[in-house]
């Protein structure tokens, strides 16, 4: 199905290495830009689905729907995606808002995005740390994951709002936003909470 979307993530502990490891692969870098994007729901029903409306902002504007597709490969994280540009984002929430959906939360990240044949490479720096996101077809990710040393008992199949509420509980954050200003001041170790990202022997 076209509309799926098949990726699974890694940490980087060494953003430098890992981007001279991309690098030397053969992908091509398509540039780095800051995302902002703000999640909207209506009393929990989407969150409930464990399914995800959202407005994105960097180049462009962009709006999605998620929703997770049952009986999927538990190696990967799977999703039934669908995607629009849009030439406005106030006037898209103002749709949102007007159909009962509001703006429950906010999270931001540098990404720099390279390409390899049909795979997508994103290097992801959020405000805990950075994450190597691959995309495309599930063989490929695979290959893909070896050749760029990273060690496929751990990988993350989960989502970043997923992340961000088990280091948020942990860390006492009180703030419900992943972004690089509710991060200030903390010292996040992230070894402490790997082992709860890690999709495992699957």
């Amino acid at each position: 199905m076209e509309d799926l979307e098949i990726e699974v993530k890694f940490y980087c502990p060494d953003p430098e290495k890992t981007r001279e490891i991309i690098l030397g692969s053969g992908a091509l870098s398509r540039g780095r830009a800051f995302e902002k994007n703000t999640l909207y729901d209506r009393e929990d029903e989407l969150f409930h689905r464990l399914s995800v409306l959202r407005l994105r902002q960097d180049k462009k504007i962009t709006l999605t729907y998620k929703e997770p597709v049952p009986g999927s490969d538990p190696s990967f994280k799977i999703v039934k995606e669908l995607e629009i540009e849009v030439n406005s984002f106030e006037r898209s929430e103002q749709i949102l808002q007007s159909l009962g959906f509001g703006p429950v939360r906010k999270y931001e990240k540098w990404r720099e995005s390279f390409v390899l044949d049909q795979t997508k490479i994103l290097l992801d720096t959020m405000p805990c740390g950075t994450f190597l996101e691959l995309e495309g077809r599930r063989s490929p990710i695979r290959e893909l994951a070896g050749k760029l040393e990273q060690d496929w008992d751990k990988r993350i199949i989960l989502n970043y709002m997923q992340i961000f509420e088990i280091i948020r509980k942990g860390e006492g954050i009180e703030s419900r936003d992943f972004t690089f200003q509710a991060f200030e001041g903390h010292t996040i170790q992230m070894d402490r909470y790997l082992d709860q990202f890690f999709a495992g022997k699957v």
